[in-house]
């Protein structure tokens, strides 16, 4: 089991960014850091960040976010919002289908 960030794009545009940067991310000028949580992997984060699974402590931390970045975000995570595996450092755009990592 791993541990992932979740960054939710403060502008949501629903679509993949191919010219984001993982600085963008990680100093969320392009996204907002919502929470972490421990999961085996990312198809894993994605169900668990759904409005309809979520966990009280994951909808709880989506409140708080959109509280601390003066936006409203999205409940559930979409297309555009990014995941970063503690482990390897590594971040990950939400694609159409899967994930594409950001450099």
């Amino acid at each position: 089991m791993s541990v992932f960030r979740v960054f939710y794009r403060k502008e949501p545009t629903f679509m993949l960014d191919k010219n984001l940067k993982k600085e963008q991310v990680l100093g969320q000028k392009t996204h907002c850091f919502v929470g972490s949580l421990p999961a085996a992997d990312m198809e894993v984060v994605f169900h668990d960040m759904q409005g309809d699974f979520m966990a009280r402590q994951n909808l709880k931390q989506v409140a708080d976010a959109r509280a601390k970045c003066g936006i409203m975000l999205h409940t559930s995570m979409s297309v555009g919002d990014c995941v970063q595996n503690m482990a390897t450092k590594k971040v990950y755009q939400c694609a159409n289908a899967g994930y594409q990592e950001v450099r």
